[in-house]
């Protein structure tokens, strides 16, 4: 009988993956050779980090990857997104 291949792993913060298991928690793309972030023990990629960390405009509703962002009444709002509800 045939023995069974070794599945590669990669250690990552710390943390033994499973090459196929080491994905996104938001949208399942691989992470492998990707910029990710933990938070909160979960691993994503970068642009779902930002949502995990609460960087998502309050107004079009996608993630904030500028640095600045305007905040009003503890919402985040890109720059472009902040305008006047009236005019």
């Amino acid at each position: 009988q045939g023995r069974a291949e070794p599945r590669q792993m990669i250690l990552v913060a710390g943390k033994e993956w499973h090459v196929h298991c080491f994905v996104c928690a938001t949208c399942g793309c691989s992470l492998i050779d990707a910029e990710c972030l933990e938070v909160d023990g979960k691993m994503y990629c970068k642009h779902d980090s930002l949502a995990a960390l609460g960087r998502v405009c309050a107004a079009c509703h996608t993630a904030i990857e500028e640095a600045q962002c305007a905040v009003a009444e503890g919402r985040r709002f890109h720059t472009r997104c902040f305008v006047c509800a009236k005019c």
